[in-house]
Protein backbone atom coordinates (compact mmCIF):
# COMPACT_ATOMS: atom_id res chain seq x y z
CA UNK A 1 0.00 0.00 0.00
CA UNK A 2 1.36 3.17 -0.97
CA UNK A 3 1.83 5.64 1.77
CA UNK A 4 0.24 9.00 2.05
CA UNK A 5 2.38 12.37 1.90
CA UNK A 6 1.76 15.71 2.71
CA UNK A 7 2.58 17.29 -0.62
CA UNK A 8 0.75 21.39 0.76
CA UNK A 9 0.17 22.87 3.86
CA UNK A 10 -1.31 26.28 4.73
CA UNK A 11 -2.98 27.64 7.43
CA UNK A 12 -5.53 29.44 5.44
CA UNK A 13 -8.29 26.23 4.76
CA UNK A 14 -9.44 27.82 1.46
CA UNK A 15 -5.99 27.81 -0.10
CA UNK A 16 -5.88 23.84 0.77
CA UNK A 17 -9.31 23.23 -0.81
CA UNK A 18 -8.13 25.52 -4.43
CA UNK A 19 -5.31 22.80 -4.48
CA UNK A 20 -7.35 20.01 -3.47
CA UNK A 21 -9.57 21.29 -6.89
CA UNK A 22 -6.49 21.31 -8.72
CA UNK A 23 -5.24 18.15 -8.12
CA UNK A 24 -8.18 15.80 -7.85
CA UNK A 25 -9.21 17.42 -11.94
CA UNK A 26 -5.99 15.66 -13.04
CA UNK A 27 -7.22 12.61 -11.14
CA UNK A 28 -4.85 12.61 -8.53
CA UNK A 29 -6.25 11.32 -5.00
CA UNK A 30 -6.38 13.80 -2.22
CA UNK A 31 -6.99 13.77 1.76
CA UNK A 32 -7.48 16.81 4.11
CA UNK A 33 -5.67 16.19 7.89
CA UNK A 34 -6.18 18.64 10.45
CA UNK A 35 -9.13 20.31 9.16
CA UNK A 36 -11.31 20.02 12.19
CA UNK A 37 -8.63 20.82 14.65
CA UNK A 38 -7.58 23.97 13.04
CA UNK A 39 -11.63 25.09 12.80
CA UNK A 40 -11.51 24.73 17.08
CA UNK A 41 -8.86 27.41 17.29
CA UNK A 42 -6.72 29.49 14.81
CA UNK A 43 -3.23 29.07 17.54
CA UNK A 44 -4.31 25.31 17.24
CA UNK A 45 -3.78 26.07 13.31
CA UNK A 46 0.15 27.79 13.74
CA UNK A 47 0.83 25.34 16.25
CA UNK A 48 0.30 22.16 14.17
CA UNK A 49 1.44 23.96 11.14
CA UNK A 50 -2.39 24.32 9.70
CA UNK A 51 -4.07 22.27 7.23
CA UNK A 52 -2.28 19.52 5.07
CA UNK A 53 -3.16 18.59 2.02
CA UNK A 54 -1.84 14.81 1.47
CA UNK A 55 -1.75 12.43 -1.29
CA UNK A 56 -0.15 9.29 -1.95
CA UNK A 57 3.83 9.03 -2.60
CA UNK A 58 3.43 7.39 -6.20
CA UNK A 59 1.86 10.79 -7.03
CA UNK A 60 3.86 13.28 -5.62
CA UNK A 61 6.47 14.56 -8.64
CA UNK A 62 2.84 14.57 -10.65
CA UNK A 63 1.24 16.85 -8.00
CA UNK A 64 4.43 18.59 -7.77
CA UNK A 65 4.17 19.87 -10.87
CA UNK A 66 0.48 20.35 -11.18
CA UNK A 67 0.63 22.63 -7.96
CA UNK A 68 3.54 24.86 -9.55
CA UNK A 69 2.24 25.52 -13.16
CA UNK A 70 -1.20 26.44 -10.94
CA UNK A 71 1.01 29.12 -8.91
CA UNK A 72 -0.36 27.20 -5.86
CA UNK A 73 3.66 26.56 -4.83
CA UNK A 74 7.24 28.01 -5.77
CA UNK A 75 9.43 26.02 -7.66
CA UNK A 76 12.34 25.29 -4.67
CA UNK A 77 15.54 26.05 -7.21
CA UNK A 78 18.21 23.72 -5.87
CA UNK A 79 21.01 25.42 -3.96
CA UNK A 80 24.46 25.93 -5.58
CA UNK A 81 26.83 24.99 -2.46
CA UNK A 82 29.89 25.27 -4.62
CA UNK A 83 32.69 27.12 -4.15
CA UNK A 84 32.89 28.90 -7.45
CA UNK A 85 29.14 29.97 -6.90
CA UNK A 86 30.24 31.74 -3.26
CA UNK A 87 33.11 32.97 -4.70
CA UNK A 88 31.60 34.62 -7.39
CA UNK A 89 28.79 35.98 -5.14
CA UNK A 90 30.93 37.56 -2.51
CA UNK A 91 33.46 39.17 -5.42
CA UNK A 92 30.94 40.90 -7.77
CA UNK A 93 30.67 43.92 -5.51
CA UNK A 94 34.30 44.99 -5.34
CA UNK A 95 35.42 47.71 -6.94
CA UNK A 96 37.01 47.82 -10.50
CA UNK A 97 36.86 43.88 -11.04
CA UNK A 98 32.94 42.70 -10.01
CA UNK A 99 32.38 43.89 -13.32
CA UNK A 100 34.19 41.06 -14.77
CA UNK A 101 33.54 37.70 -15.37
CA UNK A 102 34.59 35.35 -12.64
CA UNK A 103 37.86 33.76 -14.11
CA UNK A 104 39.22 37.23 -14.26
CA UNK A 105 38.16 38.13 -11.15
CA UNK A 106 39.97 34.97 -9.86
CA UNK A 107 43.03 35.14 -11.56
CA UNK A 108 43.90 38.86 -10.45
CA UNK A 109 42.71 37.94 -6.66
CA UNK A 110 44.99 35.10 -7.46
CA UNK A 111 47.96 37.39 -8.04
CA UNK A 112 46.88 39.92 -5.42
CA UNK A 113 47.01 37.57 -2.93
CA UNK A 114 50.40 36.02 -3.81
CA UNK A 115 51.83 39.63 -3.86
CA UNK A 116 50.17 39.71 0.15
CA UNK A 117 52.06 36.51 0.71
CA UNK A 118 55.63 36.49 -0.70
CA UNK A 119 56.01 40.74 -0.37
CA UNK A 120 57.09 40.38 3.27
CA UNK A 121 59.35 37.35 2.68
CA UNK A 122 61.18 39.05 0.05
CA UNK A 123 61.62 41.93 2.16
CA UNK A 124 62.83 40.51 5.06
CA UNK A 125 65.06 37.80 2.39
CA UNK A 126 66.36 41.85 1.23
CA UNK A 127 66.74 43.28 4.29
CA UNK A 128 70.16 44.49 4.77
CA UNK A 129 70.95 45.27 8.78
CA UNK A 130 72.65 48.91 8.93
CA UNK A 131 75.59 47.56 11.22
CA UNK A 132 76.21 45.14 7.71
CA UNK A 133 75.96 48.10 5.56
CA UNK A 134 78.42 50.15 7.29
CA UNK A 135 80.88 47.76 8.20
CA UNK A 136 83.36 48.64 5.55
CA UNK A 137 86.51 50.58 4.81
CA UNK A 138 85.25 54.24 3.53
CA UNK A 139 87.22 56.47 1.50
CA UNK A 140 86.62 60.57 3.26
CA UNK A 141 85.59 62.59 0.35
CA UNK A 142 85.08 65.60 2.78
CA UNK A 143 85.21 66.01 6.55
CA UNK A 144 83.82 69.22 8.85
CA UNK A 145 84.12 70.03 12.13
CA UNK A 146 82.74 73.10 13.90
CA UNK A 147 81.29 73.72 10.85
CA UNK A 148 84.78 74.42 9.31
CA UNK A 149 85.90 72.58 6.47
CA UNK A 150 89.35 70.46 7.59
CA UNK A 151 89.42 68.12 3.79
CA UNK A 152 89.79 68.99 1.51
CA UNK A 153 91.38 71.97 1.90
CA UNK A 154 91.71 72.24 -2.04
CA UNK A 155 89.91 70.94 -4.71
CA UNK A 156 90.79 67.76 -5.53
CA UNK A 157 91.66 66.57 -8.56
CA UNK A 158 92.15 62.82 -8.82
CA UNK A 159 88.90 61.46 -7.21
CA UNK A 160 90.46 57.95 -7.96
CA UNK A 161 92.76 58.18 -5.24
CA UNK A 162 91.89 57.64 -1.37
CA UNK A 163 94.04 59.83 0.59
CA UNK A 164 92.26 59.34 4.06
CA UNK A 165 89.56 56.59 5.59
CA UNK A 166 87.34 55.60 7.99
CA UNK A 167 86.90 51.48 8.79
CA UNK A 168 84.54 50.35 10.67
CA UNK A 169 84.56 46.55 11.45
CA UNK A 170 81.99 44.05 12.44
CA UNK A 171 83.73 43.33 15.75
CA UNK A 172 82.25 46.62 17.04
CA UNK A 173 85.50 48.55 16.25
CA UNK A 174 86.51 51.68 13.87
CA UNK A 175 89.97 52.62 12.93
CA UNK A 176 89.79 56.34 12.19
CA UNK A 177 92.42 59.03 11.23
CA UNK A 178 94.83 60.76 13.78
CA UNK A 179 97.19 63.34 14.28
CA UNK A 180 100.75 62.43 13.75
CA UNK A 181 100.09 58.73 13.95
CA UNK A 182 98.40 56.51 10.78
CA UNK A 183 95.12 55.85 12.51
CA UNK A 184 93.29 55.41 16.13
CA UNK A 185 90.23 53.27 17.37
CA UNK A 186 87.15 53.34 19.07
CA UNK A 187 84.20 51.43 18.99
CA UNK A 188 80.90 51.63 17.49
CA UNK A 189 77.20 50.45 17.51
CA UNK A 190 73.91 51.42 15.74
CA UNK A 191 71.38 52.19 18.38
CA UNK A 192 67.95 51.61 18.83
CA UNK A 193 66.62 54.53 17.36
CA UNK A 194 69.12 54.10 14.02
CA UNK A 195 71.99 55.89 15.07
CA UNK A 196 75.65 55.74 15.00
CA UNK A 197 77.52 56.01 17.93
CA UNK A 198 81.58 56.08 18.15
CA UNK A 199 83.05 56.49 21.58
CA UNK A 200 86.07 55.54 23.44
CA UNK A 201 88.23 56.95 20.72
CA UNK A 202 91.64 56.84 21.88
CA UNK A 203 92.51 60.31 20.44
CA UNK A 204 90.53 63.45 19.51
CA UNK A 205 87.59 62.11 21.70
CA UNK A 206 86.11 66.01 21.50
CA UNK A 207 86.14 64.59 17.22
CA UNK A 208 85.22 61.48 17.13
CA UNK A 209 83.07 60.18 20.22
CA UNK A 210 79.52 61.38 19.74
CA UNK A 211 75.61 60.42 17.98
CA UNK A 212 75.90 60.48 14.40
CA UNK A 213 72.92 60.29 12.12
CA UNK A 214 73.19 58.19 8.78
CA UNK A 215 72.61 58.59 5.32
CA UNK A 216 73.67 55.86 3.16
CA UNK A 217 72.90 55.17 -0.34
CA UNK A 218 74.59 53.42 -3.08
CA UNK A 219 78.42 52.87 -1.69
CA UNK A 220 77.91 56.10 -0.28
CA UNK A 221 77.81 57.43 3.29
CA UNK A 222 77.49 60.56 5.13
CA UNK A 223 77.48 60.65 8.94
CA UNK A 224 76.86 63.93 11.36
CA UNK A 225 77.31 64.71 14.92
CA UNK A 226 76.63 67.90 16.52
CA UNK A 227 79.88 69.05 16.00
CA UNK A 228 81.70 66.30 12.97
CA UNK A 229 80.15 65.45 9.61
CA UNK A 230 82.36 62.74 7.42
CA UNK A 231 81.02 62.47 3.73
CA UNK A 232 82.46 58.79 2.04
CA UNK A 233 82.09 56.44 -0.27
CA UNK A 234 83.67 52.91 0.05
CA UNK A 235 87.16 52.20 -0.63
CA UNK A 236 89.65 48.83 -1.10
CA UNK A 237 92.20 50.87 -0.37
CA UNK A 238 94.16 49.37 2.76
CA UNK A 239 96.08 52.03 4.16
CA UNK A 240 94.89 55.51 6.83
CA UNK A 241 96.43 58.24 6.53
CA UNK A 242 95.81 61.31 8.95
CA UNK A 243 93.70 64.77 9.12
CA UNK A 244 95.25 67.49 11.20
CA UNK A 245 92.65 69.05 13.69
CA UNK A 246 93.77 72.15 15.14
Amino acid sequence: MDNLITIYSSVQPQSIYLAKGKLESEGIECFIKDEFTTQVNNFYSNAIGGVKLQIYQKDKAFAMQLLIDGGLIEESKPQDNSLLSKLNSSTTRLPFIGSMIIEKRLFILSIALLILIFTPILMVGLYVPMEEKIAHKWCIDRFEFDKQLHYPIHERTDESNCVYNIEFQDNGQVYLPHFEEYFGRAEWFISKNGKLVIYNADHMENVYNGTYSIEIEDNQLAIESERTKFETHISDLKNNNIIYIP
